[in-house]
């Protein structure tokens, strides 16, 4: 039940705090309604981008994006842990961001790495299954895709602690963050499956309500699920520093 106390949790946090979450998350926001509106002229009337730019478009969005989602994440962690409010924008730590940036790329190296070495042994192991059994390999591969995904959340948010505590300025090595979240090892899988479930859920009847009632009702509330789903990831990521770091309860 704890994966499940981590998720209800997360989502309290920001339905209690909606407001101030709606305040730190306005670079968020922001962006969201620019990527809607840009990427959709033919619904906003906006302008249409020649073919030639559509993908230094793009990838300038994906950075604005980025760089946004960031700055949200650094302050919502610092809200929720620090209870520093912010003004009228939230407060821009650009230290803390690098190093949240810098933290989430090795982060996402390592659990590359880890996953080579995890398919690795799998295609082995399907390779040296098949042989013992007498049945074809393809049996044992097609398992992967379903296990894949499944390793890369588990390593994910058994080093989420890593996250906030680069936004906090707190010293922290991936041993200390694995060893921190031993005791929840996979009630955190499970919080971050139920994000992954009901965002997937919700956006299956968002689209079915879009077609329903045209693109231009249809995408904006889309690009609300899309601000929920960030923020509750965001806030999974600290609650789970609040109760493996700072013995918080849920």
């Amino acid at each position: 039940m704890t994966g499940w106390k981590i998720f209800y949790h997360s989502v309290f946090l920001l339905n209690h705090n909606l407001q101030k979450a709606v305040q730190l998350s306005s670079p968020l926001i922001a962006m969201i309604i620019l990527t809607t509106v840009v990427e959709n002229p033919e619904v906003f009337g906006g302008y249409v981008v020649k073919e030639d730019f559509q993908t230094l478009q793009r990838s300038l969005l994906f950075l604005l994006n980025g760089g946004a989602g960031l700055w949200v994440a650094v302050s919502w962690h610092r809200y929720v842990l620090l209870e520093e409010e912010g003004g009228l924008l939230p407060a821009f730590h650009g230290a803390r961001v690098l190093s949240y940036l810098g933290t989430l790329l090795i982060v996402l190296l390592v659990i590359v790495i880890a996953g080579s070495f995890v398919g690795f042994f799998a295609t082995a192991l399907g390779f040296l299954g098949a042989g013992l059994t007498g049945l074809t390999s393809t049996a044992y591969f097609k398992l992967l895709p379903l296990v894949g995904p499944v390793l890369v959340f588990w390593f994910f948010y058994r080093l989420a602690p890593l996250l906030p505590a680069a936004a906090l300025e707190k010293q922290m090595t991936f041993g200390d963050a694995w060893r921190a979240t031993s005791h929840i090892s996979w009630s955190v899988l499970i919080a971050g499956a139920l994000l992954w479930f009901s965002s997937l859920t919700l956006a299956f009847i968002f689209e079915i309500i879009s077609m329903q009632v045209g693109a231009f009702i249809g995408l904006p509330s889309l690009g609300a699920l899309q601000w929920a789903s960030t923020m509750a990831g965001i806030s999974i990521l600290t609650t789970i520093y609040g109760i493996t770091m700072e013995d918080r309860r849920l």
